[in-house]
This record gives C-alpha cells, structure tokens and sequence, in this order.
C-alpha cells in the first residue's frame, strides 16, 4: 500500500474512532444516530481504500472506482429536519458537548477534505486523480451535514435563512 493510501486509512479510522467515541457520550438518540451514521460511513472509506489498495498491490493500476463511492448519505440524515419534534430539538439545543463535537468534526472533516485534495493535485493518474476527488467529495458531504445540524440547533435564524434563500433565491438579492 503507497504512502498516500496509509495515511489516507489512518485517518479515515480515527475518523470512525472519533465518530463512535462522539455516539457513546451523545446524550439523545438522535445525535447517537447522526454520529453512528457517520461513522459507518467512514467504515465504507475504509473499506474502499483498501479495495484501492488490494488492486493496486495486485495489479499495479488504479482500478475503477467502487460504486458506492460518494453514497447519498445527506438524504438519510436529512430526514430528521422534516419532523425533528420541538422536545428533541430543546433538548439538543441545549447540549454544549454537543456543539462542541460537531465543531471538531467539521474541523477534521476541513483538514481530510486539505489532505486529498493534495494528493488529487500532485498526481497525473486521472484514475488516482479521480479517487482523490471523489473522498473530497464525501468529507465535504460529512462537513455539510455537520455545518447543517450545528447551524439548525445553534444558529437557527441563518440556519432557516439560508435554506430558504436557496428555495426563494430572490432573498439573495
């Protein structure tokens, strides 16, 4: 496994490590779910990374990329924003911890999306190229989901602004 790759599995682990870790001490269900999710989705990183990795140790090229690259996992989280219930929404409003671990997590995500995007601009492998550019797209994808929930429990008033200003982009005038 090159050097990139390594390093791109070690953090795609602590990335899950730090996902769980943030589940176990979620005190509602609801950011058990957000941050479990999460996690299981740099589990399928993982996965992929080593999928990468077995093919080029077998083959010696860039195979084409999984199929699941770049999973819709925003449509599976957005759901909670349709029906969150005003006591579950007080509740993690309230939850300090809560925003202070969503806050890391954008941080991270911020620093792996730095990292591939890196790796994406110093090879001329279209194929690596591509496989760099698709994990951009994922940990940007983690990042907005993160900015999302801190920005509806903590930042409501942007947070409905902004979402309506896409469906009504005459506010943006």
């Amino acid at each position: 496994m090159g050097n990139a790759l390594v390093v791109a599995l070690q953090m795609e682990e602590e990335g899950r490590r730090f996902y769980l870790r943030s589940a176990e001490k979620a005190k509602d269900p609801q950011s058990k779910k957000w941050f479990n999710a999460l996690a299981e989705d740099e589990n399928r990183h993982i996965r992929i990374v080593r999928e990468i990795a077995g093919a080029l140790n077998n083959t010696g090229k860039w195979p084409d990329l999984p199929a699941d690259v770049n999973a819709d996992m925003v449509q599976r989280l957005g759901r909670f924003f349709l029906h969150p219930g005003e006591n579950v929404v007080a509740a993690l409003k309230g939850d300090i911890g809560l925003k202070q671990t969503l806050e890391m997590g954008m941080s991270n995500e911020t620093k792996s999306f730095e990292f591939y995007r890196e790796l994406a601009g110093g090879t001329k492998n279209m194929m690596e190229k591509d496989f760099y550019r698709a994990l951009m797209a994922e940990e940007n994808n983690h990042f907005e989901i993160l900015q999302n929930i801190n920005e509806f429990l903590f930042k409501t008033g942007d947070w409905f602004s902004d979402e309506e200003g896409k469906t009504w982009n005459w506010m943006n005038i």
